[in-house]
């Protein structure tokens, strides 16, 4: 019962978020910037950065103690997203999985940003990668590739079902 609250919650979101994109400034040139810098981060990172350590526990926690915003940004989906209530970032947190992994794969491409505020600060952003072969987050601090883990089996679903969502209104011309 509470996932399938949860669930509706967050399709309430996805449907509060694209009806109200009308109404938004313009985040278009904002989205630019944050693909051209990631582009030059994340391929730097995949020239041969080092294997990346999981997020420290104490980082995550004090995420899960204190993080109070979360927003998305998307590269090709039709909406970005934002999650201001304790259980929604908590639920978010616990799509990032443990353990690293060894490398990004050339093939992989990032689908989004993430960024984690506290008092109004970006204490931390993740790079997301989701597709078939390619489940996992890098995080970044001061602009660098620092962390990277595996995504959850939770995350695998959420992200799968957001995109199924998001690729059921572009159809319906919903946008």
């Amino acid at each position: 019962m509470k996932q399938i609250s949860f669930l509706s919650l967050l399709l309430l979101l996805f449907v509060f978020a694209s009806c109200d994109q009308g109404k938004k400034k313009d985040t278009s040139s904002t989205s630019n910037e944050v693909t051209e810098q990631t582009t030059q981060n994340t391929s730097d990172f995949k020239k041969g950065t080092a294997n990346l350590p999981s997020i420290p526990k104490e980082m995550m926690q004090k995420l899960w103690d204190q993080c109070e915003f979360v927003d998305y940004i998307f590269y090709e989906l039709p909406f970005s997203m934002s999650q201001t209530e304790q259980p929604s970032i908590r639920a978010n947190l616990n799509y990032v999985g443990t353990g690293s992994i060894p490398g990004v794969p050339s093939t992989c491409k990032a689908i989004g940003r993430e960024f984690f505020q506290i008092n109004g600060e970006i204490v931390m952003e993740a790079e997301v990668y989701f597709s078939q072969e390619c489940r996992f987050y890098i995080f970044f601090e001061d602009g660098k590739p620092k962390y990277s883990n595996k995504m959850s089996p939770d995350g695998e679903k959420f992200y799968n079902q957001m995109i199924t969502q998001a690729l059921e209104m572009r159809k319906n011309g919903i946008q």
